[in-house]
């Protein structure tokens, strides 16, 4: 009774805001997005080479949208997450990969005003893992034109929302969907190299299924149109364009006010290649453009800093039979 009088005062704000949060109002912030970045990270790779592309990400957010107007509506003041993912990708042969997303939220915040009343709740904890094949279909080197294609599956890490203090946190602050998905991926390539010129499209399509909690997030589609451009022998700049969209979800087969719609983005980067073997690479998400279904927060920016590169298993066991 003690341990219920001392947290009381909690879990009726928590259960409140999680009421709150799955009816009139939604958040679109806390995800870290299209997990793919930069333009060395979207091809295949030859075989037994590895490619390890390791990012950071900052985001925030602090207003509401209605469709695709400002709303004065105020119900979470901001929220914001830190992110750490990685992209792993392995050459089986030549033209197939396969390929594996990991990612861990270090927070998930959202910093709650309710009748003059302030609070904060944050999740934290593994995202869900992809595992991906991609197979080159076309490539064509002196034309600089090629296709590939991707299909995986989406692995929850858990199957139970996270807690605090025995009660369950707001989907918006879970860092898992706790549910199986389909990933389907299509990658697009035309370079210019007289000009220094990249041009790179990529569509991903998302398709979770419905958890233990009969709650199933809406389909989404990305795209992106990415062009680089070398700047020097080291450095290159990139933007891309980046549309992101969502059905609306459901629960318990009925659909979810306030979720779903269509954000687009621009994103410019700057990539420094150090020795022909490392790429470091700051990025920043800025929307450009949201219609949102119902009332929900919006992205107002993000922040990401990423480290790849590839390792050539073949080349090191050649290098070293020719030593014996």
């Amino acid at each position: 009774m003690l341990i219920f009088e001392k947290y009381r005062m909690k879990i009726w704000i928590i259960l409140f805001i999680s009421l709150v949060s799955s009816g009139k109002v939604s958040a679109q912030c806390c995800s870290p997005g299209n997990p793919v970045g930069g333009t060395a990270n979207l091809s295949i790779v030859p075989k037994q080479v590895l490619r390890m592309n390791t990012y950071f990400r900052y985001g925030y957010a602090d207003t509401y949208f209605e469709g695709s107007s400002k709303s004065d509506f105020l119900f979470v003041e901001n929220a914001s997450y830190n992110f750490l993912g990685t992209i792993l990708t392995y050459g089986l042969l030549d033209k197939l990969n396969v390929e594996v997303e990991l990612g861990y939220y270090f927070n998930l915040t959202q910093n709650y005003d309710i009748n003059a009343t302030k609070y904060t709740l944050e999740g934290f904890g593994l995202r869900d893992g992809v595992i991906s094949l991609k197979y080159n279909f076309y490539k064509n080197a002196p034309k600089e034109l090629e296709f590939t294609a991707g299909l995986g599956t989406r692995i929850p890490f858990r199957k139970n929302p996270q807690t605090v203090n025995n009660v369950e946190l707001p989907i918006d602050v879970q860092s898992s969907n706790m549910a199986y998905g389909i990933v389907a991926q299509t990658f697009l390539y035309k370079g210019f190299i007289a000009n220094g010129l990249h041009l790179f499209l990529l569509n991903r399509y998302e398709n979770t299924f419905e958890n233990t909690q009969e709650y199933r997030y809406g389909q989404a589609l990305y795209t992106s149109l990415f062009v680089s451009k070398a700047l020097t022998t080291h450095w290159s700049l990139i933007i891309q364009v980046r549309d992101e969209w969502r059905e609306p979800d459901q629960r318990f087969d009925q659909s979810v006010p306030s979720s779903g719609g269509n954000t687009l983005f621009v994103a410019p980067q700057l990539n420094y290649n150090v020795l022909q073997q490392w790429n470091i690479s700051v990025l920043a998400d800025i929307p450009v453009f949201r219609y949102y279904e119902g009332i929900q927060l919006s992205p107002k920016y993000a922040f990401s800093i990423q480290l790849s590169r590839e390792f050539d298993f073949l080349k090191k066991i050649n290098s070293a039979n020719d030593v014996f």
